[in-house]
């Protein structure tokens, strides 16, 4: 079956039993796509998922999320969405609890800025802050094509600089991925009275941090 084709198929199962306006957007959505060469079998077929779920009664739950990735989550998490992914798959659940994770890592602390609003805080060239993320002098989380995410905790703006001791601790976390350095920083650890790597450091007390990195480090080698 062509992509055409599919396409036409899912358009006329919307058109069946969906409003106009969803019908329009729909048919919007798959040619913004053509036109951008984005994956047209993607489309479809998350669409579809979409309107599968739209079907169920507690898809009203997931419209309270902060923001539409979030959104489908939620609408993933829902127990008739789990019922389905885990007929194929039975890590779902546990593959969501991980990308939800990883969603209130990134929003933590003031969210993620682009390489470009780092160059300008930092007052150097695009090309700087590359380097810096290649040398691991900074966190950073792909996010394909060539960019970058950074969290914005990760810098003191009234100074234009990197914040006490990141280099440093970073330096001792270098073996590991940017999401696990992302998960040291942001989670409590009982060797910090409970705090967390960020909050010490904030407060300049960077021998603490280090101490437990470096043992974080020798444990992950393990």
């Amino acid at each position: 079956m062509t992509k055409t084709s599919d396409q036409k198929i899912l358009l006329d199962e919307i058109g069946a039993k969906t409003p106009t306006s969803l019908l329009e957007a729909t048919r919007d959505i798959l040619q913004l796509g053509q036109q951008k060469e984005i994956n047209a079998v993607f489309l479809t077929r998350a669409i579809r998922a979409i309107i599968h779920l739209t079907q169920s009664d507690l898809i009203v739950e997931s419209a309270s999320a902060s923001n539409d990735y979030e959104l489908l989550l939620k609408a993933l998490s829902l127990p008739e969405s789990l019922d389905l992914l885990e007929k194929n798959d039975p890590l779902a659940d546990a593959k969501l609890r991980g990308l939800r994770i990883k969603l209130e890592l990134l929003e933590a602390s003031g969210g993620c800025i682009s390489a470009i609003e780092v160059a300008d805080i930092l007052g150097i060239s695009r090309q700087g802050v590359d380097k810096r993320r290649r040398n691991c002098q900074l966190i950073a989380i792909a996010k394909g094509k060539g960019k970058y995410l950074y969290p914005k905790w990760q810098f003191d703006e009234s100074k234009n600089t990197t914040i006490t001791g990141l280099e440093s601790v970073l330096s001792d976390l270098k073996d590991f991925d940017p999401w696990m350095q992302l998960s040291f920083m942001l989670n409590s650890h009982p060797g910090l009275d409970n705090k967390t790597p960020l909050e010490m450091l904030l407060t300049e007390n960077v021998k603490a941090v280090r101490a437990i990195a470096i043992s974080f480090g020798e444990h992950g080698a393990d």
